[in-house]
């Protein structure tokens, strides 16, 4: 959004992204600047909104860069598109609220990438199972 300027800084010994927004620090009223673990940023077209707002456009495929610990991997993520496009990808995953992060491993009868899950996915699912374990251990407000 043109608007915004939003800005995630790795933070080394915290070991989160910190949030800045207009070159300021972005607090949430209860708990202090905005932070995450992981930050995922997908190459998105734009097009005009009801309001005359942008509206995100997934087409399916494109560009991902995902930051995690300091370190980031460019992916091409795969939700839907011509099967050659998705045959050809090293990882798929489906990821949902219910279920976690699940690997893709065969379309169509054809192994995506080595057949197996991936190193990425494997990372991804760890830090959310740790991440999952972390909540399930924070006492409720």
């Amino acid at each position: 959004m043109d608007s915004y300027d939003a800005d995630w800084t790795w933070n080394a010994s915290t070991g989160l992204y910190e949030r800045k927004q207009n070159g300021r620090v972005h607090n949430d009223a209860a708990s202090g600047q905005i932070t995450t673990n992981n930050v995922v940023v997908l190459v998105m077209v734009y097009n005009s909104g009801i309001s005359g707002s942008p509206d995100a456009q997934s087409v399916g495929y494109g560009e991902a860069f995902v930051f995690t610990g300091g370190n980031y991997v460019h992916g091409t993520p795969a939700v839907s598109g011509p099967l050659a496009y998705i045959a050809g990808c090293d990882e798929i995953w489906i990821a949902s609220a219910g279920r976690g992060v699940l690997p893709v491993t065969m379309v169509d009868g054809e192994p995506v990438g080595s057949g197996r899950p991936g190193p990425l996915w494997s990372e991804m699912y760890a830090r959310l199972q740790r991440h999952l374990d972390d909540i399930a251990s924070t006492p409720a407000l």
